[in-house]
């Protein structure tokens, strides 16, 4: 079959949407909000605009001072507008927040993928709670919003940011300097222990983060490795995209959809998926061929099962738990590599797995198949070992007062 490119497609009906412009008084009543509330956070969640919102958003930040929670798939954690306002590692360091409440929450977006912020701010119940979305879509399972806002946000964003107000400009900015630094001191601790511990699948996504060239597009399957992407991957000023498949659909369609980013953006595509999702959706790799698509490298975390039930209650009654949730296969996937026309790499958990991860990463050379194995119950002993240790070294720091 011929090759498919973006060129190509011409939809039979085509659909155009015009902005919801913010008005005056929604103008007036965030700006309102920000004035009296000079502890504040900015949320950004999945399915964030990309007209210019990221730029717009920072601006905001700055002018008031609350600093940003950026999810992986806001995109607002890669890129030029980055600065150390935005934060990644909150997945981290949350739960050592104890006692310290914003009075003012923003958010922008879907719901976020981290279970402790969703946590950290159903236990805060924040006073204020605004969410912005343009398409009206309620996206608060937590019932947490006090307000909803429905407009463009990036045009809400540039409208604040220029807003003759206070807007706590020139207050108190010991919040923001607290956040700001426990961010940082986060991650120098992180990069620490990860070198120290044994290589786990954590320590792959982590790996995989760090090595992926500019201008790269990641896919981050469903599960655990969406899950390790939010919480290994610091924000920087690279040109970086990350995509993935949030919702009810969990681990459906995971290969296929990796296949239709490469084919719609002509760019090289890397997919982070675990062993269940690849096999799950094994059969979409034959469009590989059909559409000769070269641009793509999936990355396995084969653990030999589902190793995100670990973390539910049921793991502790076995034998249905590794039967029925767990449910290990025992396969590795050299062959069917093979049968799709997929150059393959196994890498084993040890010394050298890291600097092989980072090389197999630069290799664009054809369609590849790097498959990392590691264990799933370690995988879940060491990301709690790390997890423990870093917030350990974050309460034995001197607490700051705001």
């Amino acid at each position: 079959m011929a090759n498919i490119s973006a060129n190509d497609w011409r939809p039979f009906t085509s659909f155009t949407r015009g902005r919801l412009m913010p008005q005056p008084e929604q103008i007036s009543a965030v700006a309102a909000a920000i004035d009296d509330n000079p502890r504040g956070l900015i949320i950004c969640g999945p399915d964030c605009p990309d007209n210019g919102f990221a730029e717009k958003v920072v601006a905001l930040a700055r002018r008031t001072g609350y600093p940003i929670l950026a999810d992986p798939l806001s995109n607002l954690r890669h890129g030029a507008h980055v600065d150390e306002l935005v934060l990644g590692g909150y997945h981290t360091w949350l739960p050592t927040l104890e006692g310290l409440i914003p009075s003012l929450v923003i958010r922008f977006g879907a719901v976020p993928t981290s279970a402790t912020l969703s946590t950290y701010l159903e236990t805060i119940a924040p006073e204020n709670h605004i969410h912005v979305r343009e398409d009206g879509a309620w996206a608060d399972d937590l019932h947490l919003t006090h307000t909803f806002v429905r407009c463009d946000p990036a045009a809400l964003c540039e409208a604040l940011a220029g807003h003759p107000g206070d807007m706590a400009s020139g207050r108190d900015r010991s919040w923001t300097s607290l956040l700001t630094g426990i961010e940082s001191g986060m991650w120098q601790q992180m990069e620490y222990e990860l070198h120290a511990a044994p290589f786990f699948d954590g320590a792959a996504a982590a790996q995989l983060l760090k090595a992926l060239p500019d201008g790269s597009i990641l896919f981050a399957g469903n599960s655990m490795p969406i899950r390790h992407v939010d919480t290994f991957d610091r924000p920087s000023k690279r040109n970086l995209k990350f995509f993935g498949n949030r919702g009810a659909s969990g681990i459906d369609g995971n290969v296929s959809t990796a296949l239709g980013l490469a084919a719609a953006t002509g760019r090289h595509v890397t997919a982070l998926l675990g062993d269940i999702t690849f096999y799950h959706d094994m059969n979409g790799l034959l469009a590989i061929r059909q559409h000769e698509l070269e641009n793509i490298t999936f990355i396995v975390l084969n653990n030999n099962g589902g190793g995100i039930f670990h973390r539910l209650p049921i793991a502790r009654h076995d034998p249905p738990f590794t039967e029925l949730f767990l449910t290990p296969h025992g396969l590795t996937f050299e062959h069917a590599a093979a049968m799709y026309g997929l150059h393959y790499t196994a890498i084993q958990s040890g010394p050298t797995a890291a600097s092989q991860l980072a090389e197999a990463i630069q290799n664009h050379a054809r369609p590849q198949l790097v498959e990392i194995m590691t264990s799933n119950h370690d995988d879940y002993l060491q990301m709690n070992a790390v997890f423990a240790r870093v917030r350990a070294s974050l309460n034995a720091k001197e607490p700051v007062v705001v």
